[in-house]
């Protein structure tokens, strides 16, 4: 689910952007995720920087900054880490379903020291 919505937000929000700053402009899958996207896997990490700058740009946007980082860390391990896996699945969980507060900082303390330092997690 966040997959698809992170996909889509991106694509309509950025297209005019994304298509005339990319030489490769053929809508095929990234290879981590799976979204189709103009450029493939370059092409998503392409829109993910945009949606950043846009949250930077937008206040609007930056209010939800932790849910996109959140769900593109998971949905791209390969390039975040698999033992990152674990906090950024707690936190959506946090976030989406008890309500927690989006702005940077304001997580759970029990979350912040359980991921504090160099912590032993297997890898989901």
């Amino acid at each position: 689910m966040i997959k698809c919505i992170m996909a889509l937000d991106c694509v309509v929000m950025n297209e005019s952007v994304v298509f005339t700053r990319m030489k490769d402009t053929s809508l095929v899958p990234c290879e981590r995720c799976g979204a189709v996207v103009p450029g493939g896997s370059g092409g998503c990490q392409a829109l993910f920087a945009d949606l950043l700058a846009l949250e930077y740009r937008n206040s609007a946007y930056g209010a939800v900054n932790l849910l996109a980082v959140d769900a593109h860390a998971l949905q791209h391990p390969e390039d975040h880490g698999v033992k990152n896996n674990p906090f950024h699945l707690l936190w959506l969980c946090w976030l989406l379903e008890y309500g927690g507060d989006p702005r940077i900082g304001q997580g759970p303390i029990w979350l912040q020291n359980q991921f504090d330092g160099n912590p032993e997690i297997g890898v989901l």
